[in-house]
């Protein structure tokens, strides 16, 4: 009988009730956060990759189609390999090329106007992004908008990547 009693007055007891509440709560308010920035955090890796992709895309056609137009000698068709370069990309993305950035247009994978911080011929054992050149191409720099976020009283804000991407110029025989 006195086991049951301590038993009873055990259950009656409802002290740490409203910290138990809390801590449940609490829980689920941070597994949702964590659930929503992983979200994010997965899609604007995605984004980044595409433009990335797009990017690397973009200067093949150009090493190529300059490569072409020029019989092989790349050394002298930076300006027009840049010139492809602009062209391409501006239509795989969904944007217009000003000059100096991409402002997009329409349903693109840029979110904000990217800039083009340059764009030239590398020589075999030049520095490139992840070691040395070994045979010639064209390198880009771009600084890329890959998310936008609306703080309040303050506007949109951007979240800029920088991408640098080389390829080797492919030669055309024709």
């Amino acid at each position: 009988m006195a086991g049951r009693r301590k038993a009873l007055a055990f259950v009656k007891d409802r002290r740490g009730f409203l910290e138990i509440y809390m801590l449940s709560l609490f829980t689920v308010v941070a597994l949702t956060v964590f659930a929503v920035l992983t979200g994010v955090a997965f899609g604007t890796k995605k984004n980044a990759d595409v433009v990335y992709q797009m990017v690397g895309e973009a200067i093949d056609f150009a090493g190529r189609a300059a490569s072409r137009d020029t019989g092989g000698n790349l050394e002298s068709a930076e300006t027009l390999a840049r010139q492809y370069f602009t062209l391409a990309f501006s239509r795989m993305t969904g944007t217009a090329f000003n000059g100096s950035s991409f402002v997009p247009s329409g349903s693109s994978p840029i979110k904000g106007a990217a800039t083009l911080e340059g764009f030239r011929y590398v020589r075999p054992g030049d520095p490139i992004p992840g070691g040395r050149a070994s045979v010639p191409g064209f390198m880009a720099t771009l600084k890329v908008p890959i998310l936008v976020g609306n703080v309040p009283f303050v506007g949109p804000q951007f979240l800029d990547v920088q991408m640098r991407c080389y390829q080797p110029a492919g030669r055309v025989e024709l």
